[in-house]
C-alpha cells in the first residue's frame, strides 16, 4: 500500500515538471515566432519590400503606357 502512494506521489511531481516543462517551450516557440515575423523582424520587411519594388513596377508599366495623338483615336502605345 505505501509503495503504491509512493509512486503516485513520483509520477505527479513528473507530470507537473513536464507542464512546466511544455509551458516554456511554448513560450520559447511563440517568442520566436514573433521575433521573427514581428513588425520589426526579416519576415515583415521582406514583405514590405517586395511590396513596395511590385508597387514601383507596376507604376513605371503604368508611366511607360501613353496615349498615342498622332495615331488613330483611341489606340495606345507602349514604350519599352
Amino acid at each position: 500500500m505505501l509503495k503504491a502512494i509512493r509512486t503516485r506521489r513520483k509520477k505527479s511531481r513528473q507530470s507537473g515538471q513536464n507542464a512546466v516543462e511544455y509551458m516554456l517551450v511554448l513560450c520559447i516557440v511563440i517568442i520566436s515566432l514573433l521575433a521573427v515575423a514581428g513588425p520589426g523582424g526579416p519576415f515583415f520587411r521582406s514583405l514590405n519590400y517586395t511590396l513596395f519594388t511590385s508597387g514601383n513596377v507596376i507604376e513605371q508599366m503604368a508611366h511607360n503606357i501613353y496615349y498615342n495623338v498622332y495615331s488613330e483615336t483611341g489606340t495606345l502605345t507602349v514604350e519599352p
